[in-house]
């Protein structure tokens, strides 16, 4: 496991717990919208965190924390991935795992091993759309496998998707949030530009309005998808 950061306390990452963030180093995806560069491009690779440390420290803080949440980068790249959320799931913790979907088997291996009580899947774009909004050529077909796989899993998820101009118009958010027909729920989530992994993205970029996303929600509940707007 090539963990690059930690966040030891958050009330924001999981919802309803008091959790533990872990950052895994790496990410097969370049979206240009992304706001952790640093664990994206092998140039910059931060300093990476002992691993038995991590765990030390999870010890320690068992009957205070609730759970970990172990997000990227993508942790599904990682070769010890299941191992690893093994060991969190022996520490007592609720696991969830943020993914963007593009290594079903991993992610099917966590949910048959009991390994996750929580699934975060992010969706980019409409599928015909997916490769710019990820920056990469995408197999659009193991994405595809990812949501069957959570949708139908029996363990507590969302999907979700940051929407940013110019990669989404509304009728591209109303199509990607179709895809998570049937599922637990749908987050939009407001784009917030800072720094980004394409600094001239950053420039080109522009929040959608409220009042729209509202809209879009409202279309999605229409059409009997868990929607909201984070």
């Amino acid at each position: 496991m090539q963990i690059a950061g930690l966040v030891r306390t958050s009330l924001v990452d999981y919802p309803g717990c008091v959790s533990a963030v872990v950052f895994t180093y790496g990410c097969n995806f370049r979206c240009p919208f992304c706001h952790n560069p640093d664990l994206v491009c092998p140039q910059t690779q931060p300093q990476l965190l002992d691993i038995d440390g991590v765990v030390e420290f999870l010890k320690r803080r068992q009957g205070r924390l609730d759970g970990v949440v172990v997000t990227g980068g993508e942790p599904t790249l990682q070769p010890n991935l299941l191992p690893f959320l093994r060991v969190l799931k022996d520490l007592g913790y609720r696991v969830k795992l943020d993914t963007n979907g593009s290594h079903p088997d991993v992610v099917q291996g966590a949910i048959a091993g009991g390994l996750v009580d929580y699934l975060a899947v992010d969706l980019k774009a409409p599928f015909p759309n997916y490769a710019a909004a990820a920056g990469v050529p995408v197999a659009i077909e193991r994405i595809a496998e990812s949501i069957r796989a959570v949708r139908e899993s029996g363990v507590s998820h969302e999907f979700r998707t940051t929407a940013v101009r110019p990669l989404h118009t509304p009728e591209d958010l109303v199509a990607t949030g179709k895809m998570a027909m049937g599922a637990e729920g749908f987050v939009l989530q407001r784009f917030v530009n800072g720094r980004l992994l394409d600094p001239a993205f950053s420039e080109a970029a522009v929040p959608f309005e409220e009042t729209d996303l509202d809209a879009v929600c409202a279309t999605l509940q229409a059409l009997g998808v868990n929607c909201i707007v984070r």
